[in-house]
């Protein structure tokens, strides 16, 4: 992470203004910075009301004067006084107008996220990313996951973020991924959403699915889950196809509509065991299925090695 202050006596007011925010940009500056914890709380006593605004920042006043915390839309600060940003998110600090620093952050990819985003595409999955950071650093992670430059967007408000998810609805079923304030809204509206252990309380309360994996097994977790509930569904259709023919077919019976066919009364037990068996079967087909799926992935590098192609393994 890169930080430039006007003056390093800003550094405690910059910190100050950052101090206890669970964003992980605002974690980085206040871990980046390191200043003195009394001169911080002399500085917060001095703030008027804070409000953080989703998609935009944060915003207090100091002393009388304005102070954001944000992006450049939301500070209008002055984003030349910080190089090489190319790329990066920037998070901005205004004072009255005055921009007293900038900080550039390079977003680090998590292991297994590239691995996850091939895995999808080569199920035919469509995986976009929709982000309220600023579109080049979106786009430049964008890259690093292989995710197309056509379906990164950036600089999303929450609005923004639910108004896309209510677009996609129309056509397809939508799984949504985030952890973040930012991303509650789009959860909810999405048919299926996932949120993560290290995620905010808003966030994991308002998605389907907790992933409580490590970081390092996000990206199989995710694909684990969503693999799950694809085999899942395709089971829960079979049992609930055998339900209504077996019904069908009992209600014909029973009322005599197949005249040549008759069905003793000492045998009219068996029928609720017909029909309950080939329900638990389905059920325990899961699991088989499943270890199926896994023996698959196991052996594809072995395939893989032997016809002379990469594993794509690093």
């Amino acid at each position: 992470m890169q930080c430039v202050l006007r003056a390093s006596s800003d550094s405690a007011l910059v910190s100050a203004l950052v101090h206890g925010d669970s964003h992980p940009i605002a974690r980085g500056i206040s871990d980046s910075l390191d200043c003195d914890s009394a001169a911080v709380r002399n500085i917060r006593d001095q703030f008027g009301s804070s409000e953080v605004v989703p998609g935009g920042g944060i915003r207090t006043t100091f002393r009388g004067f304005p102070l954001l915390g944000g992006s450049a839309a939301f500070t209008g600060g002055d984003i030349d006084i910080i190089a090489g940003s190319d790329g990066a998110s920037l998070f901005l600090v205004t004072l009255g107008g005055w921009t007293l620093a900038a900080s550039a952050l390079h977003d680090v990819v998590r292991p297994g996220s590239p691995a996850l985003v091939a895995q999808l595409n080569a199920l035919g999955r469509k995986v976009m990313m929709i982000s309220g950071d600023q579109i080049g650093a979106v786009r430049f992670t964008a890259q690093q996951l292989g995710i197309n430059q056509d379906k990164a967007f950036g600089a999303c408000n929450p609005a923004t973020k639910l108004q896309l998810i209510e677009q996609l609805k129309t056509t397809e079923s939508v799984c949504y991924i985030g952890d973040g304030i930012n991303d509650s809204l789009a959860l909810v509206a999405a048919d299926t959403s996932i949120a993560v252990s290290f995620a905010v309380d808003v966030a994991q309360a308002a998605a389907d699915i907790v992933i409580t994996s490590k970081s390092e097994d996000l990206g199989h977790a995710v694909f684990t889950s969503l693999t799950l509930a694809t085999i899942n569904r395709w089971h829960i259709k079979a049992a609930l196809s055998w339900s209504v023919v077996y019904n069908i077919l009992a209600i014909l019976l029973a009322s005599g509509a197949f005249v040549n066919i008759r069905i003793q009364p000492e045998w009219a037990g068996l029928g609720e065991i017909v029909s309950i068996l080939p329900v638990i079967f389905i059920a325990f087909a899961v699991r088989i299925t499943w270890r199926s799926r896994q023996i698959t992935w196991l052996l594809r590098p072995l395939q893989s090695v032997s016809s002379g192609e990469p594993s794509g393994e690093g």
